[in-house]
């Protein structure tokens, strides 16, 4: 539910035309994004079995939306096709991420 609520709210934020009315978005966007932190650290923990507290500093810089590059990915689609075209990417990234975790389970099922 979240995750459906979270692409569906990302998806607006470049159309909102009052830059109020845009942070009241991305406050709510972030609020829809913060239940996948605590399973993309367990999960990873888990399936990568490195040391707990170097994996979760890596797992901040790296974030939510993908990884640390995708700030750059979003500044070059800014500069080039505009700032609202940029502020796709976040759901892209975020439908990629579920994609990832249902073809692993997909995997694991089979195995």
């Amino acid at each position: 539910m979240a995750c459906s609520t979270n692409d569906v709210l990302d998806c607006t934020i470049p159309l909102i035309g009052s830059l109020l009315l845009a942070y009241g978005a991305l406050f709510v966007a972030g609020l829809t994004v913060a239940c996948f932190w605590p399973s993309i650290q367990s999960y990873a923990v888990d399936r990568l079995g490195l040391e707990v507290t170097s994996l979760f500093i890596l797992l901040s810089c790296g974030g939510i939306p993908g990884f640390a590059f995708a700030s750059w990915i979003m500044g070059w689609i800014g500069d080039h096709a505009g700032l609202r075209l940029s502020f796709f990417l976040v759901p892209v990234m975020l439908a990629v991420l579920i994609a990832t975790v249902l073809c692993e389970r997909v995997r694991l099922r089979r195995v």
